[in-house]
């Protein structure tokens, strides 16, 4: 695919594209569909590190591990939008999100995490896995 210039895309025009996709979510346990939204490039970052927990080693390496206790809330909440596209529940309302049915939760999980890249099997499979990296270099997980 080329530009109308014949030439490589500019800073401009990428940053014009509106290339963020959602989806409507009928959820039967609460009588109404919601939107979800994928997360955006510094969202991924974010929910990645909201699941991880770093701990220095005796050794000078760096443990990451990755915390499954709210892996599917944290990212339903960072990817159910109102009609404009903004987010409807705060980091501080995780929690309360939490709270609601499981089988919503995960309905809405699937398809955030269909929207935004993130495989489910590959998320659960790294659930418990860790990776000790040495503690000068950045450390980042893929979910």
């Amino acid at each position: 695919m080329s530009n109308a210039n014949g030439g490589y895309a500019t800073r401009d025009q990428i940053l014009a594209i509106d290339d963020l996709s959602f989806e409507d979510v009928v959820v039967d346990e609460w009588g109404m569909t919601v939107r979800v939204r994928e997360l955006t490039g510094t969202e991924r970052g974010a929910f990645e590190k909201s699941i991880s927990k770093i701990s220095n080693k005796p050794d000078g390496s760096t443990h990451v591990q990755l915390d499954a206790h709210n892996l599917r809330v944290q990212l339903c909440a960072m990817t159910i939008v109102d009609s404009e596209g903004a987010r409807l529940f705060k980091d501080s309302e995780v929690r309360a999100l939490g709270e609601k049915s499981a089988r919503a939760i995960t309905r809405i999980f699937d398809v955030s995490a269909k929207l935004s890249g993130i495989s489910a099997d590959s998320a659960e499979d790294a659930l418990g896995e860790s990776e000790a990296v040495p503690s000068e270099e950045s450390s980042s997980v893929s979910v």
